[in-house]
This record gives structure tokens, C-alpha cells and sequence, in this order.
């Protein structure tokens, strides 16, 4: 299958609704998981899956996948952008937190962060997502 021309171009409905489903089930996926650790946590256990970071980034993680799937299944985001400003605000500076927790980690559990390169990624990453949130809160002033 070839790939098209442009890869930026804008979809059309059968595509949007194949994509919402898709996020739609990856909502239920991470939610499963999500509110079976807590359910779990809740219960007395203190396996990994009931841990309260796990279960809780499943939970997170559902209800922004199913926001998603909500702005393409509604059209919504032919009116702006596909995530909105507040998203990339905390996908930013989550991504840069986890980071900085990751390298931390890495080199408390292995003195060295010279082979962090998860770590690294997920700070690109972040700062990226910071970088157009503030070019979309922070348009151009004119120049006198």
C-alpha cells in the first residue's frame, strides 16, 4: 500500500470514526486495568498491578483516550485544534516530571545515567508538547 503525498491532509469521516474506535478501545483497555488494580488496592492487595501509580495512569489514561474519541466521533475538533492547550499543558509537564523521576531512578539504581535514553525521550517529548502550548497561549506580538 503506498503512502499518501501528504500525510498531513485532512481526513475524512470514515477515517475519524475508525480512529475514535480504535481509541475507544484502548479507553477500555487501560480503564479495565485501571479500576481492576484499584478495585484490587482496595481489596487489601499490594501486588503490582494494585499499585496506586499503575492503576491510577490506567484510569487517567481512559479518560483522556475517551475525550479523544468523543472529539472525533463528535467533529469537534474540525472547530480547532485536535487536543486543546490544556492537554498539552499537562502532557508537557507530566512528560518532563516523569523524566526527571526516570533519570532519577536510573541512577540511583545504577549510578550512571549515560544509557537514560527513555528518559531523555520522555524530556524531549515533554518539552515539545510545552513548546506548542506556548506558541498556541502565546501568539506573536507585533514588532514597533
Amino acid at each position: 500500500m503506498p503512502l499518501p503525498r501528504n500525510p498531513f491532509r485532512r481526513t475524512d469521516r470514515f477515517d475519524e470514526i475508525g480512529y475514535g474506535i480504535l481509541f475507544l478501545v484502548f479507553a477500555a483497555l487501560f480503564g479495565f486495568f485501571g479500576f481492576r488494580g484499584a478495585y484490587l488496592y482496595l481489596g487489601g492487595s499490594r501486588e503490582a498491578p494494585a499499585d496506586p501509580l499503575y492503576w491510577g495512569l490506567g484510569i487517567v489514561a481512559s479518560a483522556v483516550l475517551t475525550l479523544f474519541a468523543w472529539r472525533l466521533f463528535s467533529g469537534r475538533h474540525r472547530a480547532g485544534s485536535f487536543l486543546p492547550s490544556v492537554v498539552l499543558l499537562v502532557f508537557g509537564l507530566g512528560g518532563i516530571a516523569g523524566a526527571i523521576w526516570f533519570i532519577e531512578l536510573n541512577r540511583e539504581l545504577h549510578g550512571s545515567i549515560a544509557d537514560d535514553y527513555p528518559g531523555f525521550l520522555a524530556a524531549a517529548a515533554g518539552g515539545a508538547a510545552l513548546v506548542q502550548w506556548w506558541r498556541r497561549t502565546h501568539p506573536g506580538e507585533p514588532k514597533a
